[in-house]
């Protein structure tokens, strides 16, 4: 996944939908999470530098544009709530 946003049309894509006021929303592992922030993360620096990105990161985390749900936490904790019933 991380390969594909870093190439330069979808770069472009993605940088054009947070500057329109897109939101970014991404359920998956820990790992692919965290590919998935880091290839964003690289696409803001690769726009901006590395500074305006990281602002223009927490901007979007702070506005709620930008959600992060890790599906191994969900779904232990769905399994433990199911073997309590």
């Amino acid at each position: 996944m991380d390969v594909e946003m870093l190439r330069p049309e979808n770069a472009e894509r993605l940088w054009a939908a947070g500057a329109g006021g897109s939101s970014f929303y991404v359920c998956g592992r820990t790992g692919f999470a965290k590919a998935v922030m880091e290839a964003l993360q690289a696409v803001l620096a690769r726009h901006a530098g590395d500074e305006a990105a990281r602002a223009q990161f927490f901007a979007l985390v702070g506005e709620d544009r930008y959600q992060q749900e890790n599906l191994h936490y969900l779904c232990r904790s769905a399994l433990r709530t199911a073997a309590v019933f």
